[in-house]
Formats: structure tokens, C-alpha cells, sequence
């Protein structure tokens, strides 16, 4: 055989070879769009009858014993369109034909897809039972799981959830803002389960502890969140004078102005501009009017920090420019603020140029 004839052979061969994959992907395609057309299909003959669902408590019968993946995730659709007692009588509908106890032993089947699917079910009915089943898939090998278990357990609403949903954004395993959410979600009785993971050894669960039991309300664990003021990492004392100013208590006003002082650099330190813009923004959410002082000071700053005072002085009574001619006579430069004008409580020494 000549090479030519090898030649020809090959690019036949090669031509073949390219028909049959198109044909493949072609064919693919076809059936992808028939697929999605029949489940588009079957979506739109359920919804009606979920809705007839909810006037007379019970589903129709020619819907099948079990219901599939199609069908649930029509029925997650329109259980996240839903409202107070619509919402409650279709659950309840499903609990009644164990579609949620099917559900709950789904969440170990062997495929992800069906896994998550079953979690997204019982997030969006609020099934309760099903909280302790959840937690054990934060630990899934599959990462869209463990995402999808952490927003059914803030939607169900269980605080005694809120360790594993800790651990889980402490180990990486769940992104910060789904666990986040799912805490926001369950409300203010998931901020004691916090209080452990404010001095955590990671860094980003010592930022969002600092920042939910703010959100949260937690007054009881403000002494804590006051020694974060002080934490090595930057991002860490910004989301520790944020949540302070979130808790707003006048009782945090004394370490946030010691704290100002070491951020705005102390007697020899640099400049941390922002921590300084967080704790100055908290004491404004504050709004005690002992932090007047500090807070006027910071009018000679740099445009960040002064900026940030002038508009947490403004609700005090205090304008703007009344307060930079008060700075001004009592630091008499626009480099640094004495001490004793940061001071609240016990006098500080005056730093030196």
C-alpha cells in the first residue's frame, strides 16, 4: 500500500469519524430537547393540580403513588411562590402521602442530584423531623448538597442546627454567605450556638460569628465580640466594631473608643483607616453622646475617617462644621488627636509628635 493510498485511507477514515460525531451530538441534542419539552409537559399538567390541592386538602388521584424527581421539583417551584397557609396545607398534603418521609430517605441515596433534590423538598415544606438527616449531609462529598442541606435547615428554622451549620463554614465545606443566610433565617435563638465560634481558630468564622450575633441581637455575648477589637487579623475587628454597632449598647462605647485610639495608631503606630471608618460608623449606631469627643476628633483624619464622623455626629446635634472647628482647637495640628480627647472614663496620656 503507497503512502497515498494510506493518505486517502486516513483522511476517510478522519471524515467518518467526524460525521459520526456530529451525528452523535445531533442526535443528543434532539433528545435533551425532548426531554426538557416532556418535563416542561408534565410540570405544567401538576401545577393545576397542586393548586386544586390546596382548596380541598388532598391531591388527585391519577397523580402516581410516588412522585418523580420532575414532579418534585415542580412542586420546590411552587412551594418558594408560596405564602403562610398555602404554603402550610400543600406540606402538610405531602407529609400525608409520606412524599416528605420518601424524601428524608432519599437524602441517602447514592446519586447527588437525587440528594439534593430531596433536601431542596424538605427546606421548602419546613419538615422538622428531617433537621437531624440534614446535618448529616453538611459532611456530603458533594458540594452542592451540603449547600443545599444548609439553606433546608435555615428555612426549617432549627436552632439546635446551628453548631453543624458553624462547623460546616469553619471546616470550608459550606460557603460563608449560605451559612450566613441559613442562620439569619433561623432567627434570633440561633445566636447562642454562635458564641462558641467567636474565638475559633479560623479567622472567617471569627468575621461571621462577629457579625451575626450583631445581626442577631445577642447583647449577652457583646464583652466577647469587645475583645475582638484587639484580634491580629484586620477584617476581624471591622466585623467585631460592626456587629457591636449592630447590638448597639452604651456599655461598648469605652472599649470601641480605646480600640479607636490603637487603630488611628496610638502613640507610635500606623494608621488602621478600616477598622478606624467600622468603629467610628459603630459608634454612631450607638449614638451615646459620651463618644462625641472622639467622634469630633476624627473630623482631622483622612477623608474615609472624617467623612464617617461627620455623619455619625449629625444625628447627635453636632454639624459638621462646628465640630472640625472643635477638633481643630483641641489637637491643634491635623496629624494626630491627643489622647486625652480620645479619652473616655480614664484619662490618657498625650501622644508626642
Amino acid at each position: 500500500m503507497t503512502v497515498r493510498t494510506l493518505g486517502e485511507l486516513s483522511i476517510l477514515v478522519l471524515g467518518v469519524t467526524l460525521v459520526l460525531l456530529c451525528a452523535g451530538i445531533a442526535a443528543a441534542k434532539v433528545a435533551g430537547e425532548h426531554a426538557r419539552r416532556r418535563r416542561e409537559q408534565r410540570r405544567a399538567e401538576l401545577r393545576p393540580v397542586l393548586l386544586e390541592a390546596l382548596e380541598d386538602g388532598d391531591l388527585a388521584v391519577e397523580l402516581p403513588r410516588r412522585l418523580g424527581d420532575d414532579e418534585l421539583d415542580t412542586i420546590v417551584g411552587l412551594l418558594g411562590h408560596l405564602r403562610g397557609g398555602d404554603r402550610t396545607r400543600l406540606a402538610s398534603v405531602l407529609e400525608r402521602r409520606g412524599e416528605l418521609d420518601a424524601a428524608t430517605s432519599r437524602l441517602r441515596s447514592r446519586g447527588a442530584a437525587r440528594r439534593r433534590a430531596a433536601a431542596e423538598l424538605l427546606g421548602a415544606t419546613g419538615h422538622r423531623p428531617a433537621a437531624p438527616d440534614l446535618v448529616l449531609r453538611l459532611a456530603d462529598r458533594d458540594r452542592s448538597v451540603r449547600i443545599s442541606a444548609a439553606r433546608a435547615l435555615g428555612r426549617i428554622g432549627s436552632p439546635s442546627a446551628v453548631p453543624a451549620l458553624a462547623a460546616a463554614l469553619e471546616s470550608g465545606r459550606v460557603p460563608a454567605n449560605t451559612v450566613s443566610m441559613a442562620i439569619l433565617r433561623i432567627g434570633p435563638g440561633a445566636a447562642p450556638g454562635l458564641v462558641p465560634f467567636l474565638v475559633s481558630p479560623v479567622p472567617r468564622m471569627r468575621v461571621v460569628a462577629a457579625e451575626l450575633v450583631g445581626s442577631l441581637g445577642h447583647t449577652e455575648s457583646a464583652p466577647t465580640v469587645e475583645g475582638l477589637l484587639s484580634d491580629p487579623e484586620q477584617l476581624v475587628r471591622e466585623a467585631a466594631a460592626h456587629g457591636l454597632g449592630r447590638l448597639a449598647s452604651p456599655a461598648s462605647v469605652v472599649p470601641l473608643s480605646a480600640a479607636l485610639v490603637d487603630a488611628l495608631g496610638g502613640p507610635v503606630g500606623a494608621v488602621d483607616e478600616p477598622t478606624a471608618v467600622a468603629i467610628v460608623q459603630a459608634l454612631g449606631q450607638i449614638g451615646d453622646r459620651r463618644s462625641i469627643p472622639v467622634l469630633t476628633g476624627c473630623l482631622a483624619r483622612t477623608y474615609r475617617i472624617s467623612r464617617a464622623a461627620s455623619d455619625a455626629l449629625e444625628p447627635m446635634g453636632q454639624r459638621r462644621s462646628q465640630a472640625s472647628e472643635a477638633a481643630r482647637a483641641a489637637t491643634g495640628s491635623t496629624d494626630r488627636i491627643p489622647g486625652e480627647t480620645l479619652a473616655i472614663g480614664a484619662p490618657r496620656r498625650a501622644s508626642t509628635a
